[in-house]
């Protein structure tokens, strides 16, 4: 069998083509969103996607970050009141969200007040 230029392309084009395919991602959200419902933990309006209610942050509630020094720490960000980056020697509910920065202080972590998705997770797997 004689190989020219442009079959040489065409089956390198097929075989890279079979072989760079991407895999899909599983979707973890869907996933989690399916089990809270089959567990009759559903969502709240507000916790629908496109219907996040903006709310203040509260840094007077007297939650503390454990901060990067700790092994706890994962980076800033927001964590529901039973997650280990959430200082359990100060003031914390389970169902709350926090937002934490890097910092130990008084100002390294703010509350958002309830979140559904951290009370309907504590109350499937309390710690």
């Amino acid at each position: 069998m004689k190989f020219d230029l442009t079959n040489t392309l065409t089956l390198l084009a097929l075989v890279t083509g079979t072989l760079s395919a991407p895999e899909p991602v599983p979707d973890v959200q869907a996933d989690k969103a399916a089990a809270m419902k089959e567990a009759g933990l559903g969502f709240t309006p507000r916790d629908a996607p496109d219907s996040l209610v903006k709310r203040a942050c509260d840094y007077g509630t007297g939650c503390r970050s454990v901060g990067s020094g700790s092994t706890w720490w994962t980076g800033a960000g927001k964590y529901c009141g039973f997650c280990f980056q959430v200082d359990a020697e100060h003031t914390f509910v389970n169902s709350h969200l926090y937002q934490l920065n890097s910092g130990t202080g008084s100002r390294s972590c703010c509350d958002y007040g309830v979140a559904t998705s951290c009370r309907n997770e504590w109350a499937a797997n309390p710690q």
